[in-house]
């Protein structure tokens, strides 16, 4: 998986910060969701590669229950249990899972262009 610059969440883009010494003011923290500059932040120092890619899923998590005005009793655990688990199953099934195809960009300006210019 790769870590993007942003993440494109319910039509808003939330760029992806690395932010080193991250705390929430008390605790240094992993990662954050920032639902008030539509920013994610992840901590480098704390985690390796494979634990951001876990931390920034955890955070696109609590966006989308903060987006969708879900009242979970015990969201941090319900996340944390979550994060892991979509992380592994993209990590295993990724290819399968999506169709995307690579566009030709020439491909793409013949088409945009109307095609045939025989007269």
């Amino acid at each position: 998986m790769k870590i993007p610059s942003f993440v494109r969440i319910n039509g808003t883009d939330y760029p992806v910060e690395r932010v080193k010494s991250l705390n929430d003011g008390t605790n240094i923290a992993h990662g954050y969701a920032d639902f008030v500059h539509n920013r994610i932040q992840l901590n480098p120092d704390t985690q390796g590669y494979e634990h951001m890619c876990v931390t920034l899923w955890h955070e696109i998590l609590h966006i989308l229950i903060n987006n969708a005005q879900i009242e979970v009793p015990d969201e941090e655990q319900l996340v944390r249990a979550l994060s892991g688990g979509i992380y592994q199953v993209l990590q295993d099934n990724g290819c399968r899972l999506f169709d995307i195809v690579p566009v030709d960009e020439s491909a793409k300006e013949e088409t945009i262009g109307g095609g045939n210019h025989d007269s």
